[in-house]
């Protein structure tokens, strides 16, 4: 009777091992999600303030148009991307009629003022590892941060409109 007592203890702990182990997995992967969301989030937030601070002084000079002055390192997408070590994709608010092949490296370029606003936002995706969040949430997460500056203005950020 003492053994059959004996494993009947040791199959309840192995079920409940089996029900604890799902859990504990998720549970693991979900601190494991939540900090490699809140890394890209800075970095996001770090690479939209670098490309706004560079924009801001070099308006012009928003995109990489390969064999001008804003080939790469000149352009404030490289300089964002490269400060925030990551892959990022910026949109500029206003930007150039085409960002392909616009190049304006002059002080001001046409349609740009001093002191005008500019938005720069930097988004990043995300993979989750945890299954129910990501169904959630949606996988790949989309991360985004965005800044305001003024164009030829003090190098700090402004509140965005």
């Amino acid at each position: 009777m003492g053994t059959r007592r004996r494993w009947a203890e040791r199959g309840a702990a192995l079920v409940e091992f089996a029900v604890c182990v799902p859990l504990l997995v998720l549970l693991g992967l979900g601190v494991v999600d939540f900090g490699r969301v809140y890394t890209v989030t800075e970095r996001a937030r770090v690479a939209a303030r670098e490309a706004a601070l560079y924009a801001a002084s070099h308006p012009g000079q928003l995109h990489n148009v390969a064999n001008t002055q804003c080939a790469d390192p000149a352009n404030a997408t490289w300089r964002g991307t490269n400060e925030g070590s990551g892959s990022f994709t910026f949109t500029f608010s206003p930007d150039l009629a085409n960002p392909l092949t616009d190049c304006n490296p002059s002080p001001m370029p046409a349609g740009l003022g001093a002191g005008q606003p500019l938005k720069v936002t930097a988004t990043a995706h995300v993979t989750l590892f945890t299954p129910l969040v990501g169904a959630i949430t949606g996988n790949p997460l989309q991360l985004s941060a965005t800044v305001c500056v003024d164009i030829a203005g003090p190098p700090s950020t402004v509140p965005c409109a």
